[in-house]
């Protein structure tokens, strides 16, 4: 099976993100460098099988959640980390982002149009 190093890469940095993790935390909790995991974020290195499985366990999903390339997994990512900026909001403050968010979607999809 060929991997996809750039996919990979993507993937393992959309995790690592939804986590709240840097690159620093994720290198020091599977013993390489920031750099070794930039380059992998960036499909410049490969990881060995070991640190895969290793990667896996630290950032607490399947070996399949990693190797997959599926649009779902982002759009869950992203309802997540917007639940995670949304905590602590008041009800006011939630109204007035989700308007925002609506309004700026509304421009953009104008400016596509034009």
């Amino acid at each position: 099976m060929k991997v996809d190093k750039r996919k990979l890469g993507k993937q393992i940095k959309m995790v690592r993100t939804s986590k709240r993790m840097t690159q620093e935390e994720l290198a020091e909790m599977i013993d390489v460098s920031p750099t070794f995991i930039s380059l992998v974020e960036t499909g410049t290195k490969a990881l060995s099988l070991s640190k895969a499985i290793e990667l896996a366990d630290v950032l607490k999903v399947s070996m399949d959640v990693l190797f997959q390339d599926n649009r779902l997994q982002q759009e869950e990512s992203d309802i997540a980390e917007a639940a995670f900026l949304l905590q602590g909001c008041n009800s006011y403050e939630k109204e007035v982002i989700v308007d925002t968010i609506f309004a700026l979607k509304t421009a953009m999809r104008e400016h596509k149009r034009k």
